[in-house]
């Protein structure tokens, strides 16, 4: 069974298996510059109340609304299924609210939610992190090298400078989950046998090991460039490798064939849609409804969403 249910702005798509008795939720990460400026303009906000468990992000609670119904649904006729959420970025942030959010309203028990995230920023504050490990206990974050993502919203220092670990005694910003820290390479799954390159950080303060990835001392410099380490885990470039299917005989580096899939996309979707073809980024007014935007269409994909839109 597969599903894909979707806002104008977030997608995640479950996928269930009967034969290991489990339902799969997997949440797009942003697709934007736009989509990234409001998370971080909402992160500036006082959180909103997460079931009386803690604080969290207005933009990561608010799409995960938009999304749940959908979602509890599933889970509910697989009542007797395990359930893994996962994501990248602020996908991460969205499952990381579904697993606990599956456990609070009794959907499912904390033994039968297992939570993957890859780049995931800072969802809630202390409290909620605290609450967050004993509801889901099988939380693993994983960090490539110095992904920048991980490390925003910034939490509040247990000192004056850098040298002191996130204090989880201030309601701030704060992680939860057991970090794994790939702190040198990340090779392909496939050839991924030497448990020595990553780190399992079980350190303290929990969630925020002083001796893992909160080493690297983050300024502006991170916040420019090509974001290598956000946008490649386990040997991939994530968004190439979603345009190109998620084939792995494919080269996702190869910039020419990547181009290539792309405008035969393009092309698809002005066929199927017969209005003019805007890219995600592009098209933003037309994804908020504003201009007259009629349609929305595209190709089932992990990565870039396309729209097809007719814009007055």
């Amino acid at each position: 069974m597969f599903g894909i249910f979707q806002n104008l702005d977030i997608r995640c798509v479950q996928i269930v298996s009967y034969t290991h008795e489990e339902v799969v939720v997997v949440f797009r990460g942003t697709i934007s510059k736009m989509q990234l400026i409001m998370q971080g303009w909402q992160s500036l906000k006082p959180g909103n109340d997460f079931f009386g468990i803690g604080k969290v992000n207005q933009y990561f609670d608010g799409a995960l609304k938009s999304l749940w119904p959908n979602i509890k649904a599933t889970l509910q006729t697989f009542k007797g299924f395990n359930v893994t959420f996962t994501g990248h970025s602020l996908g991460g942030a969205l499952a990381s609210l579904a697993a606990v959010r599956s456990v609070v309203e009794g959907v499912k028990r904390s033994d039968q939610v297992r939570l993957y995230t890859f780049g995931q920023p800072r969802v809630g504050n202390a409290a909620f992190a605290s609450k967050h490990k004993e509801l889901v206990p099988n939380s693993f974050r994983i960090v490539f090298r110095e992904d920048f993502v991980a490390h925003i919203p910034p939490c509040s220092l247990n000192g004056e400078d850098d040298d002191k670990p996130c204090d989880p005694t201030l309601s701030t910003h704060f992680h939860h989950g057991a970090e794994i820290w790939y702190s040198k390479q990340m090779p392909r799954l496939e050839s991924h046998k030497n448990s020595d390159l990553f780190t399992n950080c079980a350190g303290q303060p929990r969630g925020e090991d002083f001796a893992c990835s909160e080493t690297i001392h983050f300024d502006l410099s991170h916040l420019v460039g090509d974001h290598y380490d956000h946008k490649h885990y386990f040997g991939r470039s994530l968004g190439n490798f979603g345009e190109l299917g998620c084939d792995p005989n494919l080269d996702d580096e190869d910039a020419e064939l990547v181009g290539r899939v792309k405008e035969e996309q393009k092309r698809k979707c002005q066929s199927r849609c017969g209005a003019p073809f805007f890219s995600s980024a592009k098209s933003l007014g037309c994804q908020n409804g504003l201009y007259g935007a009629t349609e929305e269409c595209g190709p089932m994909l992990l990565g870039t969403r396309y729209i097809c839109a007719i814009c007055d």
